[in-house]
C-alpha cells in the first residue's frame, strides 16, 4: 500500500497530473438528474417522462428503462430507493387508467 502511496506521489511530481482516484461514488451523473427531475415532478406522466396519451406498450418501455436505471441494487444514488417506488406507482397508475 504504501509502494502505491509512494508511485503515486512521485508520478505526480514528475508529471505535474494527480493521480487517478480509484474511489466510485456508485452511481453516475444520469441518475442522480434523474432522482432530481422524479422529486419535482407533478404526475405520473412526468415521472416516466412521457406525455398524455400513450401507448400500454411504450408506458411499460420507459418504466423498464427507468427501473433499470434506479433499481436500488444498481445504483446507491441518494433518494434512488424512493424514486424507483415513484416510478413503480406511476406506473401501476397509468396502466389502470390506459383502456
Amino acid at each position: 500500500m504504501f509502494q502505491l502511496f509512494f508511485s503515486s506521489i512521485l508520478d505526480m511530481c514528475e508529471n505535474g497530473k494527480r493521480p487517478q482516484s480509484s474511489v466510485s461514488l456508485g452511481f453516475t451523473k444520469e441518475q442522480a438528474d434523474t432522482i432530481r427531475r422524479i422529486r419535482n415532478s407533478k404526475d405520473s406522466w412526468e415521472i416516466l417522462g412521457m406525455k398524455p396519451g400513450a401507448s400500454r406498450d411504450e408506458v411499460n418501455k420507459a418504466y423498464r428503462k427507468m427501473a433499470m436505471l434506479l433499481h436500488p441494487d444498481k445504483c446507491l444514488a441518494p433518494g434512488s430507493e424512493d424514486a424507483f417506488k415513484a416510478v413503480v406507482n406511476a406506473r401501476t397508475v397509468l396502466l389502470k387508467n390506459i383502456k
